[in-house]
């Protein structure tokens, strides 16, 4: 299952560490877009906005947090609209629980890996 580690600003990947940022570093390491989804479905456009200028400043993944239903949309939009590779941050902690969710959100195509925060 594609599930990583988040803590300390980092996604724990297979490859090794990857740090979440909401704007690049300013050097040619590779990083993470950490965009923080909306409360409500109105304040999905400029979150996109803020997808598109991560990309843009070279991010190489979307790491998206926020309320269950608008951290789904925008990792949907994020790979649909701009080809991301995105990461789904899931609340919580029960193992199974996120296995399960992480399943679903990528077999249904809205995510590429599911983050867990550690922190």
């Amino acid at each position: 299952m594609r599930i990583a580690i988040l803590g300390g600003g980092v996604a724990q990947l297979a490859a090794g560490p990857l740090p979440l940022r909401a704007g690049p570093p300013g050097g040619p390491d590779p990083w993470a877009a950490w965009i923080s989804a909306p409360d409500t479905e109105d304040g999905l456009g400029p979150a996109q906005e803020r997808v598109a200028r991560t990309l843009a400043a070279g991010a190489c993944l979307v790491a998206v947090g926020g309320t269950a239903l608008t951290r789904r949309l925008l990792c949907e939009a994020a790979r649909l609209e701009h080809g991301a590779a995105t990461m789904l941050v899931e609340d919580g902690s029960e193992d199974s629980v996120v296995e399960d969710r992480a399943r679903t959100a990528i077999l249904s195509g809205r995510a590429d890996l599911v983050g867990t925060q550690n922190d």
